[in-house]
């Protein structure tokens, strides 16, 4: 079968995500990427998500401002992106190697683990 409108191929209109909310989105992430985690963490609160937004690009987004947090030291910052993005998207989340990561790096840098990191630790299959 044949679609006219890429967005009933995979399932949700807005697919393939551009316009500026996308383009927030990048910001933030490049900044992460380029180790601006303060700027990258600036960034992600001025980004405001419109209903019906694709949850894999929300989630995406709360991961790596997750990742930012943790770098700048906010690892409760850190575990509120990460359990947001759980919330949104829970099978990418539950995959993507970027949350395994900070995850582990949270777990690493807590003197006492929080019975919420080892839920969250567990749920991503990382061994304690």
């Amino acid at each position: 079968m044949k679609f006219k409108d890429r967005s009933l191929a995979t399932g949700y209109a807005g697919a393939m995500s551009f316009g500026l909310t996308n383009v927030a989105i990048h910001a933030a992430a490049i900044e992460m990427e380029l180790g601006n985690h303060g700027v990258a963490v600036e960034f992600a609160k001025q980004v405001h998500l419109p209903g019906g937004y694709p949850p894999d690009r929300i989630g995406h987004h709360h991961i790596d401002t997750a990742r930012a947090q943790l770098l700048i030291g906010d690892n409760d910052g850190a575990m509120t992106s990460l359990l947001k993005a759980r919330q949104i998207a829970p099978q990418k989340t539950r995959y993507h190697p970027s949350v395994r990561e900070t995850v582990a790096s949270l777990v690493h840098a807590s003197r006492h683990v929080p019975d919420s990191l080892i839920g969250y630790a567990n749920w991503v299959s990382i061994q304690l």
